[in-house]
């Protein structure tokens, strides 16, 4: 995994085939039969749009999102009042990083709004083995990753569009943040 792929990536819709395999089991689960104010005939299609919406949904690096998790941790706060040039190294052991959305789409037809909102549902968990934080002027500049584990799930609905549960792998070595995450 390198420090650009995206959550979409993380959870296996990435590719056009991927994403369209997340259709089909989309289509095949009966969901968007819930949706009553959706016309069968279109209920394809829609699952088609669905998914495509929701991949973009998931554009977020996955190395953007434990940068702002670090973010807030409380621990670096106190890097808040070093001087702009000092750089700082923090090292973190065993840490989980907890991700939970819940983004929503309204389908439209013949660019009108239909009133038909869907709304899902993210979790992510990685687990990261250690990492070591560089911090200057306030801002995580870098860090140097372990090994990373994680799972996820993308719903809608009782739904399952993408889900994951990842054996151990390695981030890249060291990890830039330009122009770096903002603490607190």
């Amino acid at each position: 995994m390198s420090d650009t792929d995206t959550l979409a990536a993380f959870l296996h819709l990435e590719t056009e085939i991927e994403t369209r395999a997340a259709a089909q089991k989309l289509r095949d689960s009966g969901a968007l039969k819930a949706e009553r104010d959706l016309p069968a005939p279109l209920r394809m299609p829609a699952a088609d749009a669905i998914v495509w919406a929701a991949k973009a949904l998931l554009r977020d690096p996955v190395s953007g999102v434990i940068g702002q998790a670090w973010g807030k941790l409380r621990d670096v706060q106190r890097f808040m009042n070093a001087p702009p040039e000092e750089v700082n190294t923090f090292t973190l052991q065993d840490h989980e990083i907890a991700l939970s959305r819940t983004p929503s789409v309204e389908l439209t037809l013949n660019d009108a709004p239909s009133g038909i909102v869907l709304r899902f549902e993210l979790k992510i968990a990685l687990v990261l083995t250690s990492a070591s934080l560089r911090i200057q002027n306030r801002r995580i500049i870098g860090a140097e990753c372990g090994d990373l584990r994680g799972s996820g799930s993308f719903n809608l609905g009782r739904a399952t569009i993408a889900e994951r549960k990842s054996a151990p792998f390695r981030l890249p070595a060291r990890l830039a943040f330009t122009p770096g995450v903002a603490l607190g």
